[in-house]
């Protein structure tokens, strides 16, 4: 009894070391190294398919609200923004902190998700917190890290989906780049 047992636990371990070192063939794989963006800047690679685009601020935007068919410009006008009918040339401030420098608008794709952004003077950005197809505007400041004076959209090409993956970043003067998320 004591060659049988000997004879046991010596094939258990050897099962034991035998399923260790299989799990670690099977379960170890080499993870692929991550890609590091130094200050969001996007780096030009084939692997990865996409374009930039810069947004043009603009002193006038045209607004079309989709339930009631009516159409809105927002405009510029000694650093307020002010919404006015097109139908009734009936107008109210929107934002009336006299700081805006200019209007832009970000397109996402997907549910219809454009909204209009507000760039300052003092390089703050505020945006729109309703989609741009709803008739109610009202603007919040987004926190940012660095002051900014552009735009920029960086659209990634997805394999399986009908629009591309859009980010939108903010350019300070020295063109550092910072995500921006509304």
């Amino acid at each position: 009894m004591n060659k049988k047992f000997k004879y046991e636990i010596i094939m258990g371990l050897v099962f034991v070391f035998g399923f260790m070192l299989t799990a670690t063939f099977v379960f170890a794989k080499d993870k692929e190294p991550e890609i590091k963006k130094i200050n969001y800047r996007v780096q030009s690679n084939p692997k990865y398919n996409y374009t930039e685009k810069e947004i043009s601020l603009s002193k006038s935007i045209e607004k079309t609200v989709s339930k009631n068919n009516e159409t809105y410009k927002l405009s510029v006008s000694n650093g307020n923004v002010i919404l006015t009918n097109t139908k009734t040339n009936r107008g109210k401030v929107v934002y009336s902190n006299g700081d805006a420098r200019g209007l832009a608008e970000i397109n996402y794709y997907y549910y219809d998700a454009t909204y209009i952004v507000i760039v300052t003077n003092k390089g703050e950005l505020y945006a729109n917190v309703y989609k741009n197809n709803e008739a109610d505007v009202y603007f919040r400041k987004v926190k940012l890290n660095n002051t900014i004076n552009k735009l920029k959209v960086v659209e990634k090409e997805l394999k399986f989906y009908e629009h591309p993956s859009i980010e939108l970043f903010g350019l300070d003067d020295e063109d550092n780049w910072e995500l921006i998320k509304l």
